[in-house]
């Protein structure tokens, strides 16, 4: 597959704000709205489609891939805002007010030339665009969300150490969270707290998305860990509380794992993808990838896993599903498509640049064709 660098600059607003390049489409978490910030991104990304609003209610149109078919572009209703990375590897960028000054920030991590490190800075953002660049410390580890998770009104931003999947279980995988407001000098928190997402080495994760999937007010966290097939850590004696995708609840005193997230965990080749309200009952639902026998290969559904008081996948069974719908990391926008205040999703086809839908509703997603 070819690729080609794209230069592009667009308007977002909102505590997050971000222009997902890399999606391929735009995401976004409806949140108190403040300020309009100019976000400036250089991104390399497959020749897919792009459909971004410009923050002003307005989604410019993007010419099919192949060059058939005519314009594509998503409804007004789909502003670009996410706590979700843009991008796992190898660069990512998540935004959100970290300082608290009304203006959303982004925080960038870039590989390195040398490969075996991270480039991360701090882009503040300001009334007239970036105000001024913060460069994080080399062993600082790169940033993969950005939530409220603490409940206590500021943003905070969750670092993840990179998995070392060495097929053997050699010590812990530490995520922290830094809690905001942050300084603009060096990006200091307020305070830190750490924990371990990786089992003490049994599990690699890889995978994380935040939303408030309980419905508390604070924002939690979604962990999925990957493993090789022939992984020799299966061949060892695992812990029996080794979950390969874990729940993790946002208290006062940060995060807390809170058990199996049903419909990821335990799932081969399953993944979360992106987050929406897709019922609008104020606890956000999971959208992943679930790999399912079609014949006798494995082939790739979408899934929702919908959000509960209890935690994501814990509430009551939905009746149908989303059919033979495909989803991956870097094709899905989560929107008010129709704007009836529930998120809806889109998906982009890599092979025709086609967009399939699934509206969301108040039993949930159902997909529509296109």
């Amino acid at each position: 597959m070819t690729t080609k660098i794209m230069i592009g600059i667009w308007f977002c607003s909102g505590r997050y704000g971000f222009v997902s390049c890399v999606s391929q489409t735009c995401a976004m978490r409806r949140r108190p709205r403040h300020l309009v910030a100019a976000l400036v991104f250089l991104c390399v990304t497959p020749p897919l489609f792009t459909a971004c609003s410009d923050g002003g209610g307005k989604a410019p149109t993007s010419s099919s891939p192949s060059g058939k078919g005519g314009k594509t572009a998503l409804p007004s209703h789909c502003p670009s805002n996410s706590p979700n990375p843009l991008a796992q590897w190898p660069s990512a960028q998540v935004t959100g007010d970290l300082d608290d000054d009304g203006h959303a920030d982004v925080v960038e991590s870039n590989e390195a030339p040398d490969g075996d490190s991270f480039d991360k800075r701090i882009v503040w953002g300001g009334p007239d665009g970036s105000r001024g660049v913060t460069k994080l410390p080399a062993d600082d580890v790169p940033a993969t969300g950005i939530g409220d998770f603490d409940g206590d009104g500021a943003l905070d931003l969750l670092t993840l150490a990179m998995a070392s999947f060495t097929e053997s279980a050699d010590g812990p995988q530490p995520a922290t969270v830094l809690y905001g407001p942050l300084s603009r000098d060096g990006g200091v928190p307020r305070t830190t707290s750490t924990l371990d997402v990786g089992y003490k080495g049994w599990a690699s994760v890889k995978y994380t998305v935040v939303g408030d999937f309980d419905g508390d007010g604070r924002d939690d966290v979604v962990t999925k860990a990957e493993y090789d097939e022939e992984d020799a850590r299966f061949e060892e004696d695992m812990p029996d509380d080794v979950l390969d995708a874990t729940f993790y609840r946002g208290t006062a005193k940060g995060l807390k794992p809170a058990g199996s997230v049903p419909g990821i965990t335990g799932m081969a080749g399953s993944f979360p993808v992106a987050v929406g309200d897709f019922d609008s009952d104020g606890k956000q639902d999971i959208l992943a990838s679930n790999q399912v026998e079609v014949g006798n290969e494995g082939d790739d559904r979408a899934v929702a896993v919908y959000g509960s008081s209890k935690g994501p996948g814990r509430g009551e069974a939905r009746a149908g599903g989303l059919g033979p719908l495909k989803v991956g990391l870097r094709d899905v926008t989560v929107c008010d498509i129709n704007g009836d205040s529930f998120d809806d999703i889109a998906i982009g086809s890599r092979e025709d640049g086609r967009i399939s839908q699934a509206l969301g509703g108040k039993d949930g997603l159902s997909a529509i064709d296109r």
